[in-house]
């Protein structure tokens, strides 16, 4: 068996638990060690609960991870009506392509309980530009509020109207 613990200063350390005691220690990439190091400038929140505390955490560390917030050719926030709500949506355009443009749509991590726009607001833009696509983000319903599959199935539905008004919106 190899127990693997990582230490923030810069390595990781794989101990086995055979009788030999072995210890064999690799060097982690730069990149690895900013993050890390980063990491632990991420305060403590206060919160309600555990959930809320979870929320704010997750929000910190992804606002913080995310980057520089580029320009887009044009962002868009309106809602597509569903069968008893609306959804939150963003349509972000890429700088240089304004039609018959793919698209993509974005789901944005946070095990469908955090997150929203503008904990992967960065990154969308981001992928909007590099990819040349008009980027659908969805900001689908959290749980537990609202009890899993509500998020996912705001996210298939958002992609379905996407779909039906692709021409509309001038996406290939």
């Amino acid at each position: 068996k190899i127990l693997l613990s990582m230490i923030i200063l810069g390595t990781i350390s794989c101990k086995t638990t055979s009788t030999t005691k072995k210890e064999t220690t690799m060097q982690l990439t730069p990149k690895i060690k900013e993050i890390l190091i980063h990491l632990e400038t991420i305060q403590v929140f206060q919160g309600k609960n555990p959930l809320d505390i979870s929320r704010k955490h997750y929000d910190a560390m992804a606002q913080q991870l995310s980057g520089t917030k580029e320009a887009v050719f044009s962002m868009e926030e309106f809602n597509i009506p569903s069968k008893n709500h609306q959804i939150p949506v963003r349509l972000y355009r890429p700088k240089g392509k304004t039609s018959n443009s793919s698209a993509i749509i974005y789901i944005h991590g946070g095990w469908f309980i955090s997150g929203g726009y503008e904990t992967h607001d960065a990154i969308a833009r981001k992928l909007s530009n590099e990819t040349e696509a008009v980027l659908l983000f969805v900001d689908y319903r959290l749980a537990p509020e609202n009890p899993f599959p509500a998020g996912l199935n705001d996210c298939k539905d958002a992609t379905a109207w996407l779909i039906n008004h692709a021409k509309k919106l001038g996406i290939d």
